[in-house]
């Protein structure tokens, strides 16, 4: 590889048209059913491949953002790399418009568009079924961001079966000053609920 090949791609925020919270499986996660809708508002994802051994690099227009290997993007470049056996320098670029930590799957939305994009950049080296398994194992909310549109997700939100949507209806998103982690959300209704244990 002489020279670096770039590209980028658009990741969607979604919203929940409908979510609930069924139970607590042993292993922490929470199973679900909910209807996901993918909307306009989306992050700007650039995925630059050049010669080296591996090493992956993200840069982002917030500060606040982790770039080292706490991040999901970082890890989905990671996974796709490991799984196509590819020993390559990487380098990302996140352009975040999506809500930090607003249940709109921004960070999802982002380990998605890279699987896509660094997939694309090295010639789809993995086909459609690898890249939504190796989604399925970056997180809940990733396949349905492989995807979008609407879909009917199960399970602990990954399992998707696509829906038709004949609406077509302006949204206002108005993104709350404090931020809410997935994490935080879900203790919280354990909390309530007692960890979901039956009566």
């Amino acid at each position: 590889m002489k020279k670096k090949i770039g590209t980028t791609v658009r990741a969607e925020g979604k919203i929940n048209l409908y979510l609930d919270v069924l139970s607590r499986a042993e292993n922490g996660y929470h199973t679900i059913e909910s209807v996901m809708q993918s909307v306009s508002l989306s992050d700007r994802v650039t995925v630059s491949a050049m010669r080296g051994d591996g090493d992956i690099r993200i840069s982002c227009n917030l500060p606040y953002i982790p770039c080292d290997g706490r991040n999901i993007a970082y890890k989905a470049a990671r996974a796709l790399l490991d799984e196509a056996g590819i020993s390559a320098a990487v380098r990302i670029s996140l352009d975040k418009r999506i809500p930090v930590a607003g249940g709109m799957a921004g960070g999802s939305a982002d380990a998605a568009a890279v699987l896509t994009a660094t997939n694309r950049v090295f010639g789809n080296p993995l086909p459609p079924a690898k890249l939504c398994a190796l989604a399925a194992k970056l997180g809940a909310d990733v396949p349905f961001c492989m995807t979008g549109g609407t879909a009917l997700c199960t399970g602990v939100g990954d399992v998707t079966e696509p829906l038709e949507n004949r609406l077509s209806l302006p949204l206002l998103i108005v993104p709350s000053r404090d931020s809410v982690s997935t994490p935080w959300a879900y203790a919280a209704l354990d909390s309530a609920y007692s960890g979901f244990a039956a009566p």
